[in-house]
């Protein structure tokens, strides 16, 4: 399993991403994305469009990018 669609899930718990999901390659598309910029205003902006702030853990695409960039150094 791709590492930025088990941080997904980890930060999306309601949300289950299986191999055969259309959604799959666009989310680790933009986990990459996330992982690649240089800042976390940077990386928010890839994710912004998903429209779902806040959830269940994070209040804005800000705080989600935190905590995946985090999650992405270990």
């Amino acid at each position: 399993m791709s590492k930025y669609i088990k941080i997904y899930e980890a930060l999306c718990q309601s949300d289950s991403v299986s191999k055969g999901d259309p959604r799959r390659q666009a989310i680790i598309s933009e986990m990459r994305a996330i992982h690649n910029a240089r800042t976390n205003a940077i990386a928010a902006a890839v994710i912004r469009w998903w429209d779902v702030w806040p959830n269940e853990q994070h209040q804005t695409a800000e705080e989600f990018c935190r905590d995946a960039r985090r999650m992405m150094k270990t």
